[in-house]
């Protein structure tokens, strides 16, 4: 082969690889975001509270927040690990009426030795028990 070729050839290999790597660069992150899962937005949460771990006093995160269906809406949880881009998925915890029915069952979370619970400060439900959340390192 010539170096002319040669030459050409890279230069082909070259733009393709930068074709595939713009594809892929582009098509990865939507990739690797579509679970099937709801995450939390600012309309649909409930309640955020922060509670310590091991490796920090503010290691742990827990989210509370509803997805809305055709009954009403799912309450969901989320325990963030150092942040919400760390999450365990608990799923659905409760269903309610509406979004404001499940912020009035939901609107506290609190931090203990069993675990993480979800209530609104006269019941409370376990969200995540201790040895759920906190095994992941």
């Amino acid at each position: 082969m010539s170096a002319k070729k040669a030459v050409v050839c890279a230069i082909a290999l070259l733009f393709v690889g930068m074709l595939v790597g713009g594809a892929l660069a582009i098509a990865l992150p939507k990739v690797m975001q579509s679970t099937n899962r709801p995450r939390p937005r600012a309309e649909n949460m409930i309640a955020l509270a922060f509670g310590p771990g091991k490796y920090g006093p503010t290691l742990y995160g827990a989210c509370v927040f509803s997805v809305r269906t055709q009954s009403g809406a799912d309450v969901r949880a989320e325990i963030w690990i150092d942040g919400p881009d760390y999450a365990h998925d608990c799923g659905v915890i409760a269903t309610a009426a509406s979004h404001d029915a499940a912020r009035a069952m939901f609107n506290t979370i609190t931090f203990d030795a069993a675990g993480i619970h979800a209530g609104n400060g006269t019941t409370s439900h376990l969200i995540a028990a201790a040895g759920v959340y906190d095994t992941h390192r």
